[in-house]
């Protein structure tokens, strides 16, 4: 860095410099560009921190977090540490001349704090002692999720208010804004833009995060390390997967940041491999050539669960969401009655903020179901199928287990379509009762549906009562998949865009709204691998033909960047076209679209 630094960075420069902190095997300062990033180098010493400052687990107190990779000593954001943070920053900012800066690590770990700080911080929140071991569904628990999600928004809030005092044209942000698994909206709120991990081999949370981003209305990034594992595991990623990662990015309106980690030290310290040079210099190649099709395109709204753009939408998901605020639930009434589509399932609607259960449904009126018990068992399995909800599927009992939530026992309104039963077991499975040895198999047809079909002014329901989502993602059942399917085919028959196409593809429809352009993106993600090792995409594999009917006239259609026409035949009340040979990502353009709405 140019001229003499002085201060806590300066000092860091030069302890950097120093042979002694390899001496000792302290963990290094991490220097990128104009940015210092400590850590743990020697708090006692160096920072002259006490370890009270230290995040601390419940059970024993103790300072190692579990998922803190086991050998970080994490200090509590809660702690007076923070103003030390934030007079660090203060420094680098008067110091540096820097554009921004990027937070690592902002997470109240689970189990955790319960440092002297925390457990006062707590009692003065809620007025009661922090619980040791809080359980799910309890106000306990409430409470002490409420008092981690306020400790880090504060955190970073106050670490925002600090910077921008100094500059308020920093861009700033910090790993895990816009992340869905934290789904920390008011700490989100403000950063500059929004940015969370996107690791191989996990290509569809790639997907769900960058939908999730784009809810914000704020520029959004995917960060993917260029290792196959994550930063510092030393390795180098095919080709062929950083190629299909970036198009799971883009397709979905996210800019893509790759990192590598340099070694360090050794031998090799310093040497950055001509590969990895290559392989992002031809990904970056591939995005540029694509960029005219991507600037401010936006989601065209089909199915999805956006509260701010429910209006919007032909279809609307709501997958065992058990607390709806009262102006959601309004705001989802309305737009059934007013020809809007419906699917939820399990509790959705069935507690209230404080997470006491109801007596009923919140939207009983709008699925047509009155909630009466929970069920005893643990597995159900759903028969006596309606045929079109049935097709495709297997004509015996469909097993229905690892539900996230208890299944539940409904009565169906006057007027209501039941689609499917659900069928209890022979037992539930315990020691010394069981069959077999896993669980019991189908034994009656009970009294309480499963799927119901419900109109609802101009629009219509569809309700699972269990929660068949997440049977899904723990079961892989191909079977139960169907049936959501088929169900969304019943509640939109037409739909304005159809895609027949394998498994393997992932379609995302975007619009350039001056342009009058849609713009279809398929991203084929196959992988070579079925043995449960993760799988790297190796070779691209192509995808023979693609089918698209489209509720529409578009003037024009092609492929992009390619500018390939593609011919079209008329089909009702639209067209009807086919793609061929899409290898990991195909781009196809809609001229002329007149009006950008999916509605029906």
């Amino acid at each position: 860095m140019p001229g003499e630094k002085r201060g806590v960075a300066g000092s860091a420069v030069l302890l950097f410099e120093s042979d002694s902190i390899w001496e000792e095997k302290r963990q290094p300062i991490i220097i990128a560009g104009d940015f210092l990033l400590f850590r743990n180098v020697e708090f006692d010493k160096v920072m002259q921190l006490r370890g009270d400052a230290l995040l601390k687990r419940a059970a024993t107190f103790c300072t190692k977090v579990q998922g803190a990779f086991d050998f970080y000593d994490l200090l509590c954001m809660n702690s007076p540490y923070r103003d030390y943070v934030y007079d660090q920053l203060k420094e680098i900012a008067s110091s540096y001349d820097v554009d921004g800066f990027f937070f690592d690590i902002t997470y109240v770990w689970p189990g955790a704090c319960y440092c002297d700080y925390c457990k006062r911080w707590y009692g003065e929140r809620f007025g009661t002692e922090m619980p040791v071991d809080p359980q799910p569904g309890t106000a306990d628990m409430r409470n002490f999720l409420q008092f981690r999600r306020e400790i880090r928004h504060h955190f970073l809030r106050d670490a925002v208010m600090v910077l921008k005092a100094l500059n308020p044209n920093y861009a700033i942000s910090w790993n895990g804004s816009g992340n869905y698994h934290l789904a920390n909206r008011e700490a989100d709120e403000h950063a500059d833009y929004t940015t969370t991990e996107f690791h191989p081999p996990h290509y569809l949370d790639g997907s769900i995060k960058a939908r999730w981003q784009r809810r914000n209305g704020k520029p959004f990034e995917l960060s993917l390390p260029h290792e196959m594992g994550s930063w510092g595991d030393w390795t180098l990623l095919p080709e062929p997967t950083l190629l299909t990662m970036a198009a799971v990015a883009v397709s979905n309106g996210a800019a893509l940041r790759p990192g590598h980690i340099v070694i360090p030290s050794g031998e090799f310290a310093g040497t950055i491999n001509p590969d990895m040079i290559a392989s992002i210099g031809a990904m970056n190649r591939w995005i540029e050539e694509r960029e005219p099709w991507l600037h401010d395109a936006r989601s065209v709204p089909h199915a999805a669960v956006l509260e701010r753009r429910i209006s919007e939408y032909a279809l609307v998901v709501l997958p065992d969401q058990a607390y709806l605020p009262e102006r959601l639930q309004l705001r989802i009434r309305d737009y059934v009655a007013q020809g809007g589509r419906l699917l939820a399932t399990g509790h959705t609607s069935l507690y209230g903020r404080d997470g006491v259960r109801l007596a009923n449904f919140g939207l009983a009126d709008v699925i047509g179901n009155d909630f009466l018990d929970i069920s005893p068992y643990s597995v159900h399995y759903l028969s006596a199928f309606q045929r079109n909800i049935a097709e495709g599927v297997p004509r015996m009992p469909i097993l229905l287990k690892k539900t996230s939530s208890p299944l539940l026992r409904v009565r169906k309104r006057g007027g209501v379509e039941a689609l499917a039963m659900l069928v209890r077991p022979a037992v539930e499975t315990r020691a010394h009762r069981h069959v077999y040895h896993q669980h019991a198999h189908p034994e009656r047809v009970t009294d309480y549906p499963a799927i119901t079909y419900h109109r609802h002014g101009s629009g219509a329901a569809i309700y699972f009562s269990g929660s068949v989502e997440t049977s899904f993602v723990a079961t892989g059942s191909p079977w139960l998949r169907k049936i959501v399917l088929n169900c969304i085919d019943r509640l939109l028959p037409e739909p304005v865009i159809r895609i027949e196409a394998p498994l393997s593809v992932e379609v995302t429809l975007m619009k350039q709204q001056e342009q009058h352009r849609w713009i279809i993106h398929f991203t084929s993600i196959r992988t070579e691998r079925t043995d449960g090792t993760p799988a790297f995409i190796e070779e691209i594999i192509p995808t023979p033909t693609i089918r698209v009917t489209v509720r529409a006239r578009p003037s024009k259609i092609y492929t992009a960047p390619d500018m390939t026409d593609i011919v079209f035949e008329e089909a009702a009340q639209g067209v009807r076209f086919d793609v061929h040979n899409v290898g990991f990502h195909a781009m196809v353009v809609l001229e002329g679209m007149p009006a950008c709405s999916v509605t029906p």
